[in-house]
């Protein structure tokens, strides 16, 4: 659909549109918390979750893998470990 122009490319853009915003919205609020280091570039961490969610969706979905939501859990809790303020990373 992403290069079919019309309503559902649309919804399906808004969504993911609204999916990224939401991630990036929560790295903002954990960096000024102090969770995450100062010196992590926002969208670029944003966009590592938000990739790491959807590659599960779409092995779960389309390639009937039922193992994928915990690989993604675990390279999203890798993620934020390397990102966390603590010895631990950010909590999960």
């Amino acid at each position: 659909m992403d290069s079919q122009p019309g309503p559902v490319r649309d919804r399906i853009a808004a969504t993911g549109r609204a999916g990224i915003a939401a991630i990036t919205a929560d790295v903002e609020t954990a960096q000024r918390r102090g969770e995450i280091r100062a010196d992590i570039e926002v969208r670029q961490l944003a966009f590592e979750l938000h990739a790491y969610a959807m590659e599960a969706n779409w092995a779960l979905l389309l390639l009937d893998d039922d193992g994928a939501g915990e690989r993604a859990r675990t390279a999203i809790d890798a993620a934020l470990a390397r990102v966390g303020t603590t010895q631990e990373g950010v909590e999960s």
